[in-house]
């Protein structure tokens, strides 16, 4: 299976241009810069539910995106029990889609520059009988796998598989906000508007 890539890069605006925020300062954005993880407001809405979690009942799950070095400095350990799973369901029936997104939207604000990745896939046949399953028949990791005579065709075919990721070009797309008149170019047009109707001037 090919898997081919193309980047492309946001560059949005802060206040008072936009919603975005440079440097998010809430509890969650944090927990992200202490574990050294890039902050994105997906992933930050990921984060405010599980810690909606583990305000609630004092475990966290691994279906979720967690924090390792949070949960341990924290003290918090992994939801196990049954009764973990019941505390667990009745939250999730509590907080559905709409109200999560007004609990969290608040503490995670869009970021400024995000990196999205478009994907095409395109699948082939693996192993090529000819050349590929020659090349697999020699790798120790294979003939360890399949001893003796389970080393065919058939059975690597249904057991093995091969991703190549690429990208399309070394070039990505990048799209950049740009205020469309500077503070001076405004009150500059704010003079001049002045001057033109009303006879105002600095100097008079």
């Amino acid at each position: 299976t090919y898997v081919e890539l193309r980047k492309q890069r946001t560059q949005t605006l802060p206040a008072p241009f936009g919603s975005c925020h440079e440097k998010p300062e809430s509890h969650v954005a944090q927990q992200m810069q202490r574990a050294n993880k890039s902050y994105t407001q997906a992933n930050c809405m990921e984060l405010c539910k599980q810690d909606m979690l583990v305000q609630r009942c004092r475990c966290y799950t691994a279906n979720m995106l967690y924090l390792p070095s949070e949960m341990r400095r924290m003290g918090v350990r992994q939801c196990v029990s049954a009764d973990d799973f019941m505390c667990a369901r009745q939250l999730y029936l509590q907080t559905d889609s709409m109200k999560v997104f007004e609990l969290c939207a608040p503490v995670c604000p869009l970021e400024c520059e995000r990196y999205e990745y478009d994907m095409s896939l395109e699948y082939k046949t693996y192993p090529n009988p000819l050349l590929e399953f020659e090349k697999l028949r020699r790798n120790p990791v294979i003939r360890e796998h399949f001893p003796g005579a389970s080393l065919n065709y058939e059975n690597v075919k249904k057991s093995v598989a091969c991703l190549h990721f690429f990208f399309q070009r070394l070039q990505y797309t990048s799209v950049e906000e740009q205020p469309s008149k500077s503070i001076i170019e405004l009150l500059s047009n704010i003079g001049g508007q002045l001057g033109l109707f009303t006879g105002v001037s600095i100097l008079s």
